[in-house]
């Protein structure tokens, strides 16, 4: 495979990326602004996921979640739960992922995890 291919990722992450398993093998990373936080649907809630890096489930602290997306590196939707604040992980490949979690009163938080098997 062509390690120099172009691979988008969050804007804020690339320390994350270049020294993750596997994806530090990349050389072309560019950061995708349409990727990033929006700031203003980010609460000031304190919400935490762990453990970081995980390698069966994670832990959704600090708010009740009514909805987890996790994307991957590429942006990609891989799975989405609802209802729940632990997210299986087991079935995924190592690497960065976000969380984007909508939680019971509407308000969106971003949280980045790795995966490490």
């Amino acid at each position: 495979m062509n390690k120099d291919i172009p691979v988008h990722i969050p804007v804020g992450t690339l320390a994350d990326y270049q020294s993750a398993p596997y994806w530090n093998e990349f050389t072309n990373f560019i950061e995708d602004g349409l990727m990033s936080v929006d700031e203003e649907e980010t609460s000031l809630v304190q919400v935490t996921c762990y453990p970081n890096p995980a390698k069966e489930k994670v832990t959704i602290d600090g708010i009740e979640a009514a909805e987890v997306q996790v994307y991957n590196a590429l942006g990609q939707l891989v799975k989405t739960v609802r209802n729940s604040n632990e997210i299986g992980v087991e079935g995924l490949p190592e690497g960065v992922y976000l969380l984007h979690i909508h939680d019971k009163q509407g308000v969106s938080h971003t949280n980045r995890i790795t995966i490490a098997k």
